[in-house]
């Protein structure tokens, strides 16, 4: 049987998870939270959410969907949809991290965890919450 998938969302109360492509707040417990959560798992992400990151994330396999067959990166694996995602991942645990494009291509019947965080002034990318 394979691992539960877990998608990890930081998002303030009126839904935003992001601006101009990056996370629009800096919060030390929700990052040591998110490396916790993640670390020995296969993230699951976007293109932009990996382009986002400050490099390869240590302890971790960084597997990226991209519609654009040619897109290669140091420290990604490509897929080009959530199953091909998964079955890169194999029996490793899955972390689902964004964006919002790829939050919305996982099936509602898999596990969620989600780690909110909070944001100040005007912020543009928003995920809908679905129940878990």
């Amino acid at each position: 049987m394979k691992p539960p998938i877990t998608l990890l969302v930081a998002r303030a109360r009126n839904g935003v998870i992001g601006r101009d492509g990056r996370l629009p707040w800096h919060i030390s417990a929700d990052l040591k939270r998110f490396k916790a959560l993640t670390m020995g798992s296969a993230m699951v992400m976007g293109r932009k959410t990996f382009e986002s990151l400050p490099g390869v994330l240590p302890g971790r396999r960084h597997i990226v969907l991209t519609r654009d067959p040619n897109w290669t990166a140091h420290g990604a694996e490509t897929a080009r949809s959530i199953p091909e995602a998964l079955d890169l991942a194999g029996e490793e645990r899955v972390s689902v991290i964004g964006g919002a494009e790829i939050f919305a291509m996982v099936p509602a019947a898999c596990r969620k965890d989600r780690a909110y965080g909070s944001a100040r002034g005007r912020c543009g990318r928003y995920v809908l919450a679905r129940s878990a």
